[in-house]
């Protein structure tokens, strides 16, 4: 093959970090080798591509080789150096390492950060004599404190009892605040999807790992310098500003298995019954369409545009699913009647449907309700949690967050809960309240 990278698709499969590193950074278009078939990856990405934009990348006849091809091809034909907190992003769940230190080392030569020997960062400089806890730390507080952002805590170890924990090939001892980048028992099933987002010019240059336009709970504010205790570092103590905000009251855990063969509908629909009641305990709102246009944003993460749809859009799509739910079940519609009143309950979500799509509601719920609670908190405002929330825990408000966190006390410290989506927090109301003196801001120690 000469000058050409020959690749076997079954590398592929356990997709070692260091051949990543070699295939992307390949001088000529790889060759991936399949029985007596030779196909360049350039052509193989681009088919996944389509498949991932039309919907079919997540059927189970397509191998996960295939979802490999098209992260390393993109990371070729973007032309440009990704910042480490998205190539971290993108990989961590899809590809394996022997050294779990490699899930970090071996992408430093696609880094932007690393780019400049000259000026190459002293936290990220390769050293396999520390733990992989020490060196998971000092990357994360790297990427705090040069990005401003918490989208790289998406992945933040958290609390006792989420599912994810239970899918880690290694029990690492990290903080609850640590991202663990360790690797998954299974490959990219069965995981929670985060919040976080990597943003995409025109160009196919990824910028950043960060908040979709969307998620915006702490405005403009940015991480800053009040974590940079070095002292609380080596204790493994993450200091971070913000506020508290409110608190959980009731919580209802999501039981959705993604592989499942079952009848979607009627196991979508029991999933929902507890969730639909436990929202109509919510006073706070009194016109059926807005108590709806809550209930859909706060069990979808408000991520329509995931389905190439507007708000508008997405609403409609789960009103449909919503009308048809009520049809389905009686005992649910008379209990959402008494509250809203009858007269003209239906009719209105009926007319509000407009070409609504109610399999593409369900898809988003199946998605980002996975491994998390729908939550009801002291306020009433509703939405979805890390699957172990519970009653009392905190909601949070944190610098440098496009979305509010689960909190937790732990003596004179917190445990970082993780990313939650609560309506009426997530357009920097929570600002406004600390511009009005109805919330002060604290320093949350994070252990």
């Amino acid at each position: 093959m000469g000058r050409y990278p020959v690749v076997i698709p079954e590398a592929l499969d356990e997709a070692q970090m260091v051949l990543n590193q070699e295939v992307v950074l390949s001088a000529q278009d790889p060759i991936i080798l399949h029985g007596p078939y030779q196909y360049t990856l350039d052509v193989m990405g681009g088919a996944a591509a389509w498949l991932r934009r039309s919907g079919y990348m997540q059927l189970p006849q397509i191998p996960k080789e295939l979802r490999n091809m098209e992260i390393i091809s993109s990371l070729r034909r973007t032309g440009t150096n990704w910042p480490l907190g998205a190539l971290m992003s993108i990989t961590q769940a899809k590809f394996h390492a022997f050294d779990q230190r490699d899930k970090v080392n071996g992408l430093l030569g696609l880094a932007t950060e690393c780019q400049d020997i000259s000026a190459f960062p002293n936290e990220l400089k390769p050293d396999y004599s520390i733990e992989v806890a020490t060196l998971y730390q000092r990357v994360t507080q790297f990427l705090l404190r040069r990005n401003g952002s918490l989208a790289v805590l998406s992945r933040a170890r958290g609390l006792e009892g989420a599912e994810k924990r239970a899918k880690r090939q290694h029990d690492i001892k990290l903080p609850s605040w640590c991202p663990d980048w360790s690797n998954f028992s299974n490959y990219n099933e069965e995981i929670s999807t985060t919040l976080s987002w990597i943003e995409h010019s025109d160009s196919s240059f990824a910028e950043a790992l960060g908040f979709s336009k969307q998620y915006a709970a702490s405005g403009d504010m940015e991480v800053g310098s009040s974590h940079t205790d070095k002292a609380l570092e080596k204790e493994g103590v993450l200091q971070l500003s913000g506020f508290q905000v409110d608190q959980v009251k009731h919580v209802h855990r999501f039981d959705i298995c993604r592989s499942s063969d079952e009848d979607k509908t009627n196991t979508l629909d029991a999933q929902m019954t507890p969730v639909l009641k436990l929202a109509l305990s919510s006073t706070r709102v009194h016109d059926i369409l807005d108590w709806a246009r809550c209930l859909i944003q706060s069990t979808t993460a408000n991520q329509c545009p995931l389905n190439g749809k507007d708000e508008n859009q997405g609403f409609s799509d789960g009103v449909a699913w919503l009308h048809g739910f009520l049809e389905r079940n009686g005992d649910i519609q008379s209990i959402v009647a008494n509250t809203f009143g009858k007269d003209a309950m239906m009719t209105r979500l009926h007319n509000a449907v407009t070409g609504g799509i109610p399999e593409h509601y369900a898809a988003l719920v199946r998605n980002f309700c996975f491994d998390r609670a729908f939550i009801m908190t002291r306020d009433e405002k509703m939405g979805i949690a890390p699957s172990n929330a519970r009653s009392g825990d905190t909601i949070s408000v944190l610098f440098g967050g496009g979305v509010p966190y689960l909190a937790r006390p732990f003596g004179e410290y917190w445990l970082f809960g993780g990313e939650s989506y609560i309506e009426g927090l997530m357009a920097g109301e929570a600002i406004e309240d600390y511009k009005k003196g109805l919330v002060q801001k604290e320093t949350f120690r994070f252990k």
